[in-house]
């Protein structure tokens, strides 16, 4: 075989060998790194979240990209620190100041990734509140008030027309 002809399987076998690679790095980043618990904790919460609330493909798309930013920062972030502290294992000030820099990366991407969740999540959570809570309360103003209004005769007329529609929304206590 010529050095210059194309070796589909070879190249077939480095892609998938690579694919390995790349999972065995994420892997160890997941069972090595507490932080990486924390986001794995936050990725389940919004995961059931986003289930719970029904959230639009364009708000599943901002949140795969936000979980996806702060994974990958997490992932540099520890090949940094591994790598600085292969290079240097005693306590160097240039060393330390690598590493922050490194940490204040992940921790700027998590807080726009939590901004980006409060921007999804907030509105939704408003307005389930309101619907729970606020919804019935009026609903029950409303029924008292009109209940105080509506004169005894007309009350009866009401249920009776009621009745015969079978409709429960117009039925008042008498």
């Amino acid at each position: 075989m010529s050095k210059n002809k194309f070796d589909l399987k070879f190249y077939l076998i480095g892609r998938v060998r690579s694919i390995g690679y790349a999972l065995k790095g994420i892997s160890l980043m997941f069972r090595k790194e507490p932080n990486a618990w924390l986001h794995l904790l936050a990725i389940a919460v919004v995961t059931l979240l986003g289930i719970v609330f029904d959230i639009s493909r364009t708000e599943w798309c901002l949140q795969i990209l936000a979980i996806g930013g702060v994974v990958s920062a997490e992932l540099f972030n520890t090949a940094i620190e591994r790598f600085v502290d292969f290079v240097h294992p005693d306590y160097h000030k240039a060393a330390g100041g690598i590493k922050d820099l490194a940490a204040g990366a992940v921790f700027f991407f998590a807080i726009c990734a939590f901004i980006i969740g409060g921007c999804i999540y907030i509105p939704k959570g408003i307005k389930a509140f309101k619907n729970q809570f606020i919804t019935e309360e009026s609903t029950l103003k409303t029924q008292r008030h009109f209940e105080r209004k509506i004169p005894s005769s007309t009350k009866t007329k009401l249920i009776s027309f009621a009745e015969k529609r079978n409709s429960p929304t117009f039925v008042l206590a008498s």
